[in-house]
């Protein structure tokens, strides 16, 4: 029985209540769990994630050379239904969006194939198995990437990228944030569309606040610089240079911490992050 649990029962509560519920939560926990083994699609460790993009070079260096992180023993369960509660929500932003009038969807197969006619090395992956949301990966940029869709509207093209936070970063939201755009370019350049419009959404009061956004030139090659770094640190399997800045979230403290103190060893049986 858990601390909280002894202070229901000192509290007076019956024991047996106070099991029983445990018991449930606990079930219900690892029904979380199983739910989110079933469902993961992890990105292959030769590829990164258009949304660590914006995140330190070391983080995206141990992103390929360790893997994206543990299993889901290891998330917690509050995480999990958030990360699950935003996807909901964007699956049902996507499909209002694409049943707006004036709103063409393109079929990102599609895109990805005209892609490849311009030259850009962009191949469609495929679906997942509700066919609700589809990847495409880019071996010259290393990427493998899943926008929320994209549409033609007013006779543009566009990538959709959808996000929900908090009433407070809401309120105060004037333009994209700087990660976002990092992500984004990833996926213009993907799919050789320079126009994104981020959707962001106030998760408690569903407030929408929309921008249309041009990659520039010098986000591109602050994206191709990056991963460049990154893949010649890989090549010689020495971690870049970290930065503090960004090391509040990161999973990877553990590593970092081997690395500073001399102790840090290139993962046995891979190759260049491979």
């Amino acid at each position: 029985m858990g601390l909280s649990s002894l202070i229901k029962v000192a509290q007076g509560k019956h024991a047996g209540s106070v099991a029983f519920e445990e018991e449930f939560l606990k079930r219900y926990e690892e029904a979380v769990k199983k739910q989110e083994e079933a469902e993961r699609q992890p990105v292959p460790t030769e590829y990164y994630r258009p949304s660590s993009m914006y995140g330190c070079e070391r983080m995206l260096f141990f992103m390929r050379a360790h893997g994206s992180g543990g299993g889901v023993d290891d998330m917690d369960v509050k995480l999990i239904e958030i990360c699950a509660s935003g996807t909901d929500r964007h699956l049902r932003i996507q499909h209002l969006v694409e049943s707006m009038e004036g709103v063409t969807p393109l079929d990102l197969e599609e895109v990805a194939r005209e892609a490849r006619q311009k030259g850009i090395n962009t191949e469609f992956v495929g679906w997942n198995e509700d066919h609700t949301e589809a990847r495409c990966k880019n071996d010259d940029m290393s990427i493998y990437f899943q926008p929320d869709g994209v549409l033609n509207f007013m006779g543009k093209d566009v990538i959709l990228e959808i996000k929900t936070e908090s009433t407070y970063k809401h309120s105060n939201r004037f333009e994209p944030e700087l990660n976002h755009k990092y992500q984004a370019t990833c996926y213009g350049m993907g799919l050789g569309i320079d126009y994104i419009l981020f959707f962001y959404e106030d998760r408690n009061f569903c407030g929408k606040k929309p921008y249309l956004w041009k990659i520039t030139d010098e986000m591109k090659e602050a994206v191709l610089n990056k991963i460049h770094t990154v893949n010649k640190a890989l090549e010689r399997k020495e971690p870049p240079a970290k930065d503090e800045s960004k090391c509040t979230y990161c999973r990877y403290k553990h590593e970092c911490e081997l690395v500073e103190k001399g102790e840090w060893v290139y993962p046995e049986g891979k190759e260049d992050g491979k």
